[in-house]
């Protein structure tokens, strides 16, 4: 850094700075986020279907089902809970909707999806990292890109006293 920069004017400070707000901004977007709340399978018969206090159901990689609630119910953003297979938890839920008496057209919705729980961005974290290494070693080292050739002024000095030489060779 020369004399009358301030510190804050260097592209590695802007760089880490990026590099740090960027962390922050994944670590406080996992930490903080809604996970639900787990509820178990008796549970939900008996308090959120025989109620009826179910929008939809949401059926998650096949593993879990978020219970979304019904608009205008004063409950959790969504609860959820585990299954073992998706044609046991059919034929569960379409028993326990039979038994309490709920007929067919108003049955609850349910819905498939898919999401990612962030593994594979969290398997490309150290990829990430060794390559941005990589490149930062590249920018700043021995060969970075001409910027800083040692003995360049004394080559051309030389190289002027050569030429100065070859015209007045006494």
């Amino acid at each position: 850094m020369q004399k009358g920069k301030v510190p804050w004017d260097d592209k590695d400070l802007h760089s880490l700075a990026v590099l740090g707000a960027g962390v922050t901004a994944g670590f406080l977007y996992f930490y903080f986020r809604d996970p639900g709340k787990e509820i178990t399978w008796k549970h939900f018969v008996q308090y959120h279907l025989a109620r009826r206090l179910v929008d939809r159901l949401e059926v998650v990689n096949k593993q879990f089902v978020h219970v979304i609630p019904a608009p205008g119910t004063s409950l959790e953003k969504y609860a959820w809970f585990s299954i073992g297979s998706v044609d046991n938890f059919e034929r569960n839920l379409e028993t326990a909707q039979w038994e309490l008496g709920i007929k067919p057209p108003n049955q609850t919705a349910m819905v498939y999806t898919t999401e990612s729980d962030g593994t594979f961005l969290r398997s490309l974290v150290p990829t990430l990292l060794l390559i941005g290494i990589f490149l930062y070693a590249m920018r700043r080292g021995p060969m970075g890109a001409g910027r800083d050739v040692a003995g360049c002024e004394e080559a051309t000095l030389e190289i002027m006293e050569f030429v100065n030489f070859l015209k007045n060779p006494k």
